[in-house]
Formats: structure tokens, sequence, C-alpha cells
């Protein structure tokens, strides 16, 4: 009986539009303009949102793109800082005597750079002299294939020593400072504004400590 019932009510409901239809174009105009006008404004919001979107994928990819930058530079700066602290520390295994001859009679001294490779570790010795400037190309990453260097950083070095023996209160010792430069990544070496600084400073007394 319920479907019986269910078929009647669509009926009656296609008599009366059938009856609009022919009684009452204008209506159906109405209706048909209404229609067209909910088309409309969907597709005026799909090109909005989609203008949304192209605004904020674009300040999105800007942020990521600063991110890396950023990063690279603090890459950058934490490695020549290792390094300068690294020759400090190999400084302070001279004994007192042997970095005050050197700097008296200017003369060298050797330091020990370590280098990385896939499965490998190499000594790289080069050769100091209190006050000269050394430049040095820092391999920060390599292809594990052909162990080629794939990144690269320039950085100049400059050793210097003070003694302390001097003064109202002379002390044996010696204060080394450890000047170091280094280029930022993704900067024109022939730009000098492009290379960050910093420096390293210790201490060598005549006792040692331990």
């Amino acid at each position: 009986m319920w479907h019986q019932f269910v078929f009647g009510i669509m009926g009656a409901i296609y008599d009366i539009t059938d009856h609009m239809e022919q009684e009452s174009p204008v209506i159906v105009a109405m209706l048909q303009g209404a229609e067209s006008r909910r088309a409309g404004l969907t597709l005026v919001e799909v090109i909005v949102g989609l203008f949304l979107f192209s605004l904020t994928s674009l300040g999105l990819t800007a942020s990521l793109i600063q991110s890396l930058k950023v990063s690279d530079q603090v890459l950058s700066r934490s490695t020549a800082h290792s390094i300068a602290l690294g020759y400090s520390e190999q400084l302070m295994a001279y004994s007192y005597n042997e970095l005050r001859d050197a700097l008296s009679l200017g003369t060298g001294f050797t330091l020990v750079a370590t280098s990385l490779g896939d499965s490998t570790v190499s000594t790289v010795e080069q050769t100091f002299v209190f006050g000269q400037q050394q430049e040095q190309l820092i391999v920060m990453d390599i292809d594990r294939e052909s162990q080629e260097p794939i990144r690269s950083m320039p950085m100049r070095l400059t050793i210097n020593a003070t003694s302390l023996n001097s003064g109202g209160t002379p002390l044996s010792a010696l204060e080394i400072t450890i000047d170091y430069s280094y280029l930022r990544s993704g900067v024109s070496e022939s730009n000098d504004a492009a290379w960050g600084t910093g420096s390293v400073k210790a201490v060598k007394s005549l006792v040692d400590i331990y």
C-alpha cells in the first residue's frame, strides 16, 4: 500500500510542475535564472579559492627557500668555528717553549686537519706561521660513489700569538688568537661582505693545564 501512496504523490508533483510550465512560463524563467546564478557563484568561488591557494603556496615557497638559505649559513658558520676550535686544541698540545720559539723566530708549526670520506679517514698536515694568513678549501660534502667533492667552502685563517710576559705582572704565557673568515653559502667570493668572520682565543702557559 505504501508504495502506491508514494507513486501517487510523485505523480501529483509531476502534474503540478507540468501545469506550472504551461501556465506560468515566467516562474520557470525565474527558476532557471536562479539556477544559472547559483552556478555562476560556484565558479567564482572556485576561482577565488584557487587564487588564495596560489598566494599561500607562493608564501610558503618563499619561506622554505629562506629557511634553507639560513640553514646553509648556520652550517657554514658552525663548520668554520669547529675547524678553528680544533686547531686551537692542537696548539694547546704544543709546549709553551715550542710556541714561544715559533713566535720569536718566525718558524712554522704543523697542524693537522681531518678529511672524512665514505669509509676512510685521512689527515692533512699544514704548516702555519704566526701572523701569516692561510687559505683552505673545506670540503663539506662528497659524492658517495665517485668520492668527488660536491660542496666546499673557502676559508681563511690567521693565527696570532701575544706574549703575556710583560707589564706589571709578567706571566710566562702566550695568548693565542685564531681569526678566521669563511665564505657564506651561495655568495660570490669576490664580495668581501660575503665573508663571515669569527675568532677563537686560548692561553698557553709555562705550566701545563690538565
